[in-house]
């Protein structure tokens, strides 16, 4: 249904490249590895073209919103470890999907 709009902002964190990220209407906030990203996802779905230097008016919006997100969760522990790879073992299947 293409009128259907998110009813708020999608945040995620990720200890795996010191990851974040947060989605607004047609805008993604990205910081990965240090670097901070802007992409308007409507317009680049692939997210090839990082338009933060264009608008860093919506770069701080975007990324005040994920620091206000992120204050209130607990920090990710120190031992908190990231998987890159996945063995068909490590995740349970629904039987019959294999």
């Amino acid at each position: 249904d293409t009128s259907w709009v998110r009813p708020g902002d999608l945040c995620w964190r990720m200890k795996h490249r010191s990851q974040r990220a947060l989605i607004r209407g047609d805008w993604k906030y990205l910081h990965q590895d240090g670097h901070d990203y802007l992409f308007n996802v409507v317009k680049d779905a692939r997210e090839r073209a990082n338009v933060a230097n264009r608008y860093p008016e919506k770069l701080t919006e975007l990324r005040d919103a994920w620091l206000d997100w992120n204050t209130s969760l607990p920090p990710i522990p120190d031992d908190a470890r990231v998987f890159k790879l996945f063995q068909p073992g490590d995740m349970a299947m629904p039987s019959g999907t294999h």
